[in-house]
């Protein structure tokens, strides 16, 4: 990912609140709730965030 997509993805309201999810699980051990979160993450990058970045 370069820079510009890196700060995109910082600046991403979304994004910032499922990695958040996704590590909370993570630390907690809860695989399948990790697992979870990272689909989702990934069809929220796929769909929602590639839809909100076109002009």
């Amino acid at each position: 990912m370069n820079s510009s997509n890196e700060s995109e993805v910082a600046g991403c309201a979304e994004c910032v609140r499922l990695r958040r999810e996704r590590e909370a699980a993570s630390l907690t051990g809860e695989l399948s709730r990790e697992v979870d979160w990272t689909v989702l993450l990934q069809r929220h990058m796929v769909s929602e965030h590639q839809a909100v970045r076109r002009p």
